[in-house]
């Protein structure tokens, strides 16, 4: 198996995706009042620290970059940049997140809130480095 060389610009454009879709999705107009109130969050609370802007910047390119690389495994199409995104959610995001609603008794909401998030970056992210791979 070759993995090939990474596009930069579809690593890049998936990072931006990823970080203006939770921009959008945690946005008080759509999930952001309902997640706030499930981590019990108060409006005075909710300030943007520098330095976590940094982290989910790097954050988001990392994913990108791991995204792309499996991408290699599939056809390098709009099917196996969608089955990239939507297996590594399955398979990493959707398993993992599940055991803090298990064991540490989370509001199952935010599971729904923060995966569909997830799910839906992914499948974009995956279907950006799959296609401009």
């Amino acid at each position: 198996m070759s993995v090939g060389i990474l596009n930069p610009y579809a690593v890049v454009a998936a990072a931006v995706f990823h970080i203006l879709l939770g921009m959008l999705w945690y946005n008080p107009n759509l999930f952001g009042k309902v997640w706030a109130q499930h981590v019990k969050l108060k409006k005075k609370d909710m300030h943007v620290h520098r330095g976590s802007i940094f982290i989910s910047i790097f954050a988001a390119l990392l994913m990108a970059i791991i995204l792309s690389f499996v991408a290699t495994v599939f056809e390098r199409s709009l099917i196996g940049g969608f089955l990239t995104g939507f297996l590594s959610w399955a398979g990493f995001v959707a398993t993992t997140s599940i055991n803090p609603v298990l064991w540490e008794k989370r509001d199952p909401h935010l599971f729904f809130i923060n995966n569909a998030y997830y799910l839906l970056s992914m499948i974009v992210m995956g279907i950006i480095v799959g296609v401009w791979i």
